[in-house]
């Protein structure tokens, strides 16, 4: 059977009577006057009068199809047969695949997405034959939020489509589409299926690959379109803290990201930031359509704190609400510190003396991280400093630190031990050359094949020499700038210009080499393999864990083999000089990373501390104390785990959800000694908040008493956000030569399914017109041109009859 949209075939056939009319009316009565001449010209034109009536029946013909075809390919038509009839007493299974996606929410007068495509599909339900079974499959939510069962009666179906809700994620066409393939698989003794995807077959669902070959496993398909045709969003897409952690002693920078798509201008949209619940300030924006605004506030936090021990800080960004308000707003959860404690350790530590003009290679770090200029000053600094030398480091002076900086040292062997315990549990470690450090040293006694602090081993030979060792001309060699792409290097309040204008400016007259060529990285990758494998066989432990703050989130490493382990660990290089040797290096150990920085930072190694590129120390300082702290920002859906400590293993745990419904949660075991707590299905945009409570059993404790509490956010996608969606012929692309039925707003769902082909037949239709209209004009210029000579002909024999009939022949 074929289908096709009647108005344009209509006004197709319509057209098509137009050469006739206009024939017809060109049909003009002349008065016939006799001349003796005109009959030599009328015989002549005898001859040709049956070519004539040719040619005007072949170009009424063309033009008559042309305005046919054209009609029809504006039709869109195409082909519909069904593979089995269908009758009220013959029962089939029907698979309904609903979107119920972040998008589905969208609402107008008439209400939201989803509750057309549930109308839809009730409508559909109810025109069942008796004794057919239905699957109602969300595109969004987890396994234990739906069956791929059938239900056996039209009551139950109804029930479970009734249940659906807006979830805040995407519904791939791809994963409903395999959802629906099993759950066919699941009732056999039905043969005739329909399978119905119902949406609002939003773009970013929709990938450009071809679902083709999935599409052709499922039976019968409709795809059904539902909702507005016009669409307008503003969305909140990106909220974070500009320094990655918040200080109780200055204000915190939040920056965040409005988008617009839509058709009219906005204006005066507010903009709040709001704080455990409470707004802290509030803006107005006015914005384009396609334009993306990005926003800043600033704000002191005022918390108690215990020393080194984070606080956390539920933070939640929003703008007005529009058609769409499950996306305007997004949450995070903000680090909030009191102090950090950093150790710089180098040649000097504690022996350091400014009257003596005496100090280590640290001091421009140092000041960079916690400059005081007053007592007063030093008692508020977030960054506590503990200046040491490599003979003061021991694991008192490390048990509480977040973060270690080594430069300028000769050898590392007695501290080389300790510090790679300090990595392996969490710890972050800088090193950087400079002073007296000796490459070849280094390579021995703190590469160990990759079991020491090293990210890299390194040349014997430095590259460059300093000035001041009797050369006569400076050869210095400078940032390779094109290098510099990983987010460390990224300055926010500046152009890409400005910034590659700053790396240009330090000298750099020597650093070591590191060896970072694929042969030595393959090595090492292979010797971690079987590190790893051994370290499976001895309970999966390197040691006990001495840190107080220890970085829990190891435990995600216990599920990875020894090879992606292995993988992990692999030295990045994340920046070149001009002369090709690495900048920076870095590598992965245990729970912690190693950054290695192949020049000096305060000797005459270079002026790269003396310049304004200095800021890429606090950059990556502050990156890496960030990532001491627990994750605590996650997407939706996703499995949140949130490791426990030991101790905490035997506290009862319960979850409140952004919608306020609590439940318990179990510890679970993640490994030797290792335990964790698991949300699962976190299909809602907001805070989820775990609270921990002292057991019953626990001795000598309050039953009941809280332990602590901790929130966790998670935000949907933000591309869900998009209005865009596919039409017919989008989707005719996306899906190649497979078949199946669009069924466009407003139809109705054919229970007697459709298999549809030939969906591309009006771009073929439209071809045969140009083909057409082609052969017209040839047809035209070729009788013109057989007109012309027939016509010259034929004067010519008039010419040369006149004369003979004289001046006294007869004149009519």
């Amino acid at each position: 059977m074929a289908y096709f949209a009647g108005a344009f075939a209509v006004a197709g056939l319509a057209l098509a009577a137009v050469p006739f009319l206009i024939h017809l009316l060109n049909r003009r009565r002349f008065r016939v006057v006799d001349w003796a001449a005109m009959d030599f010209l009328r015989e002549a034109l005898h001859r040709q009068r049956r070519f004539l009536r040719l040619r005007d029946i072949v170009l009424l013909a063309l033009r008559t199809i042309c305005v046919l075809l054209f009609g029809f390919a504006m039709a869109r038509p195409y082909l519909s047969s069904s593979s089995d009839e269908v009758s009220l007493d013959q029962p089939l299974h029907a698979i309904i695949v609903v979107d119920n996606s972040l998008s589905s929410a969208y609402s107008d007068l008439s209400g939201t997405v989803l509750n057309a495509a549930k109308q839809s599909a009730r409508t559909f339900i109810n025109d069942l034959p008796d004794g057919s079974r239905v699957s109602i499959l969300p595109t969004c939510g987890s396994a234990s939020s739906f069956s791929l069962d059938a239900y056996a009666t039209s009551a139950d179906a109804l029930e479970a489509l009734d249940a659906l809700t807006p979830v805040d994620a995407s519904g791939f066409a791809s994963g409903a589409m395999d959802n629906a393939y099993e759950a066919a698989q699941r009732v056999p003794d039905l043969e005739s299926k329909r399978v119905v995807l119902i949406g609002d077959q939003q773009l970013v669902n929709w990938p450009s690959e071809s679902l083709e070959k999935q599409l052709a496993r499922l039976p019968e398909v409709q795809i059904v379109q539902v909702g507005p045709a016009r669409r307008s969003n503003a969305w909140v897409a990106e909220l974070h803290v500009q320094d990655g952690v918040a200080d109780t002693e200055t204000p915190t920078t939040f920056v965040g990201l409005v988008r617009y798509q839509g058709e009219v201008h906005r204006s005066r949209v507010p903009v709040t930031l709001a704080i455990e619940g409470t707004t802290v300030a509030t803006q107005e924006i006015d914005i384009e359509p396609g334009q993306t605004r990005e926003l800043t506030f600033r704000h002191t936090f005022d918390i108690p704190l215990e020393s080194g021990r984070p606080g956390y800080a539920r933070v939640t960004m929003s703008i007005g609400g529009d058609e769409l308000p499950l996306d305007d707003q997004r949450s995070i959860v903000v680090p909030v510190l009191s102090s950090l404690p950093v150790v710089f350790v180098d040649d000097v530590g504690s022996d350091e003396n400014p009257s003596k003009n005496l100090y280590g290679e640290t001091i421009r770090l140092r000041r960079l991280m916690a400059p005081v200029t007053s007592r007063e000053e030093r008692s508020r600094q977030l960054i506590r400093v503990r200046h040491a030398s490599v003979e003061d480091v021991d694991e008192a002076l490390l048990r509480d630190a977040r973060l270690v900086v080594v430069a300028g040292i000769e050898t590392p062997a007695m501290i080389n031990g300790l510090l790679r315990e300090y990595v392996e549990q969490g710890g972050q470690l800088v090193i950087a050359a400079g002073g007296d450090f000796d490459p070849a040293i280094w390579t021995r006694d703190a590469w160990l094949d990759g079991a020491g602090i090293l990210p890299a081993p390194l040349s014997d030979a430095p590259i460059g020499e300093l000035p001041d060792i009797g050369n006569d001309t400076l050869d210095p060699f400078f940032l390779d700038v094109e290098s510099l792409v990983h987010d460390y290097f990224r300055l926010d309040t500046e152009t890409p210009e400005g910034i590659a204008d700053v790396y240009k400016e330090p000298l750099f007259f020597k650093a070591v080499s590191a060896i970072v060529d694929d042969e030595t990285i393959a090595e090492l990758v292979e010797t971690e393999i079987r590190r790893n494998e051994k370290m499976e066989l001895t309970a999966g432990d390197s040691g006990a864990d001495w840190l107080v703050w220890k970085r829990l989130s190891r435990s995600s490493d216990t599920n990875l083999t020894p090879r992606e382990r292995a993988e992990r660990s692999r030295p990045r290089v994340l920046g070149r000089y001009t002369n090709g040797a690495a900048f920076i290096v870095e590598r992965r150990i245990g729970a912690g990373q190693v950054v290695l920085v192949t020049t000096g930072v305060y000797s005459d190694w270079s002026d790269l501390t003396k310049t304004h590129a200095v800021f890429l120390f606090d950059r990556i300082f502050r990156t890496l104390l960030r990532q001491t702290l627990r994750n605590l920002d996650h997407e939706t859906v996703e499995t949140i785990e949130i490791p426990i400590e030991t101790a905490d293993r035997r506290a009862s745990y319960r979850l409140e959800r952004p919608d306020g419904e609590i439940e318990p949660l179990q510890v679970e075991a993640r490994g030797f000694d290792r335990y964790a707590l698991t949300i699962r299905d976190a299909d809602q945009r907001g805070f989820y908040v775990v609270t921990a409570h002292r057991s019953e059993d626990t001795a000598g404790g309050e039953t009941g008493q809280e332990l602590w509490e901790l929130p966790v956010s998670a935000n949907g996608p933000e591309s869900e956000s998009r209005p865009d969606v596919v039409d017919a012929e989008m989707l005719s692309e996306r899906l190649g030569e497979a078949k199946y039925r669009w069924v466009p707003r407003g139809e109705s769902i054919r229970l007697e399914g459709a298999l549809v082909s030939g969906v591309n037949i009006w771009k073929q239709l439209m071809g045969l017109v140009l083909a057409l209209l082609l052969l017209e004009l040839l047809v035209v210029a070729w009788s013109r041109g057989a007109a012309r000579r027939a016509s010259s002909g034929a004067v010519a024999a008039v010419g040369s009859a006149i004369p003979s009939s004289g001046r006294g022949g007869d004149r009519r």
